[in-house]
């Protein structure tokens, strides 16, 4: 059985269904420690950018696929759907985006030092990791053309999603073996 929210181990695949945190990572990386996995089915809202990098990062490292399951939001669309060997996307389901992290012009005037420098460490990582699988950057910060300049002013409440052929011929996310949606942005 799927389930509602949290990560499970079947076999050598992996349903994890809710957002990307220090729990469910932890939970992620004990399942897979026991031996390699195949297959991640995924649900997920999105959520802290460094704990889907870490996800990523293994993505990558063991070859592992992706089937999206009725949503990729944010660092999941950022950095799980992009390192996967390759991506399944179900049909009545899609990857949205709506940015990546931002550098610590971005914080407040109250933001530490110490802040600061953690912010353009995450934005130094953001950009390695899709520079290593040939990803442009412009698909975090490339609203949809279509879009007004009132929505591109919401952009941060906002999310656009892409088709397979702009996914693959202009941002370079490759192994898309099936995508309903086809670039209606």
């Amino acid at each position: 059985m799927i389930p509602k929210f949290g990560v499970e181990r079947f076999e050598d695949v992996i349903c994890f269904y809710g957002n990307i945190n220090a729990e469910t990572a932890g939970q992620f990386f004990d399942l897979v420690k026991k031996d390699d996995i195949s297959i991640i089915v995924m649900k997920s809202g999105g959520g802290d950018v460094r704990y889907a990098m870490d996800i990523g990062d293994y993505m990558v490292a063991k070859q592992v696929g992706l089937v999206i399951d009725k949503q990729c939001l944010s660092s999941c669309g950022n950095y799980i759907f992009v390192a996967a060997a390759f991506k399944f996307v179900l049909p009545d389901s899609y990857v949205c985006w709506h940015g990546g992290p931002g550098g610590s012009e971005f914080l407040g005037p109250e933001a530490t030092a110490e802040q600061r420098q953690a912010q353009d460490a995450i934005v130094a990582r953001s950009n390695t990791f899709l520079d290593r699988l040939h990803v442009s950057r412009d698909l975090f910060n490339a609203w949809p053309e279509s879009w007004t300049e009132e929505q591109k002013a919401q952009v941060a409440t906002r999310f656009w999603c892409y088709g397979k052929t702009k996914l693959e011929t202009r941002y370079g996310v490759t192994r898309i073996l099936y995508y309903e949606n086809e670039d209606n942005e």
